[in-house]
């Protein structure tokens, strides 16, 4: 798109609504979960734990794309402001929201080392999938590296094109 016909939107309103990327409730990103499972297969690995692991990795990529799309920057630390603030407001309705805020700043941590540590070959999606995978207690499991990886990349795509649409003020 143009960018002098771009939309003008601002800051806080991407920030909040980049949250509804990683509601695992909002319809899209139920149908990316249930697809990322279908891509496991049979694989011996508990359900519950690859599922909430895909909410952090949805989570963390979100802000690792407005980082790497927008750089750092007022624009970039608004809409991060206003994604974390909606995702603490959640936490305060629900539970299992406030869970995963508090456990999302150990798992950005182990996420961030892979993105900065991307494979020679294959780069940072095989870096955070082979990560992902061994957050889920599968290292060995190509199915799961994969699903991450395929994950992490889907992620990437959706937010960049979310980003790209607008001019963010």
């Amino acid at each position: 798109m143009i960018p002098f016909l771009k939309r003008k939107i601002p800051a806080e309103t991407v920030g909040r609504s980049l949250l509804y990327i990683a509601d695992w409730k909002h319809p899209p990103t139920a149908e990316r979960i249930k697809a990322s499972l279908g891509m496991i297969g049979d694989e011996e690995i508990d359900r519950v734990k690859y599922q909430t692991e895909i909410i952090f990795l949805t989570a963390f990529t979100i802000d690792y794309v407005v980082t790497m799309t927008l750089g750092e920057g007022p624009t970039t630390q608004a809409i991060l402001r206003a994604y974390y603030d909606a995702f603490e407001e959640r936490g305060k309705e629900n539970l299992l929201w406030a869970d995963i805020f508090r456990v999302l700043k150990s798992r950005s941590i182990e996420y961030s080392m892979a993105v900065r540590n991307p494979h020679p070959e294959y780069g940072v999606p095989y870096a955070v999938g082979r990560a992902f995978s061994e957050i889920c207690g599968a290292p060995l499991s190509a199915r799961v590296m994969l699903a991450g990886s395929a994950h992490f990349a889907s992620t990437f795509r959706m937010v960049s094109k979310v980003l790209n649409s607008y001019k963010v003020v």
